[in-house]
């Protein structure tokens, strides 16, 4: 990074002169105390000298069984690591740390559909153990999905792969609560179709 030559891609090539006002930035940000920022909406940790957010949600309320929505998890971990694969200007760090997040939204329906519980069922830990060690099941094959594809394919294990966003508008295109956040509503009135 210090050299400058962590930015381009086949389409963009950086010029000498930028290049040495990359080297300089870089020296600058790697003497800062936090070399790390957040995306937008703050769920993803990047590098202040530029990266992506390669996220997506699943929406396991959708599925029609537990291993459809563990499918669907492990689909989209692979379809996140090929969107890596296609040329960026930040090529070279997300070549580094090929940084994914796959993300859940719709719980609250999904533990209603599959375990039949409440929020308040959610926060009883003893009731609510099949559905959390469920979620950690969802976890766990996200991450080994993400280590066994990279290795098949040939490039560095993501050094994130899971996410919790807020995903609003997602939510409502699948007609369900954000993420893990409780409706504040009952009823919406929607203003734009």
């Amino acid at each position: 990074y210090k050299n400058g030559d962590y930015i381009g891609s086949k389409k963009y090539q950086v010029n000498e002169d930028t290049q040495i006002y990359l080297a300089k930035l870089a020296k600058k940000v790697c003497k800062m105390k936090y070399v790390m920022g957040v995306n937008p909406c703050s769920e993803v940790n990047i590098l202040l000298l530029g990266a992506y957010c390669v996220i997506a949600d699943v929406i396991p309320y959708h599925a029609d069984t537990l291993d459809e929505a563990e499918d669907a998890l492990r689909a989209t971990v692979r379809a996140l690591i090929r969107v890596n694969l296609m040329d960026c200007l930040y090529a070279k760090e997300v070549a580094r740390t090929n940084r994914i997040g796959v993300g859940l939204t719709g719980i609250h329906e999904f533990a209603w559909k599959f375990f039949e519980m409440s929020f308040k069922d959610l926060i009883d830990e003893e009731k609510s153990k099949e559905f959390w060690n469920t979620i950690t099941r969802f976890s766990r094959a996200v991450s080994d999905e993400a280590e066994k594809y990279s290795k098949y394919i040939g490039v560095v294990t993501p050094h994130t792969s899971l996410i919790m966003k807020p995903s609003g508008t997602i939510a409502k295109l699948f007609g369900v609560t954000e993420g893990y956040h409780l409706a504040s509503m009952i009823a919406y009135l929607r203003w734009v179709q």
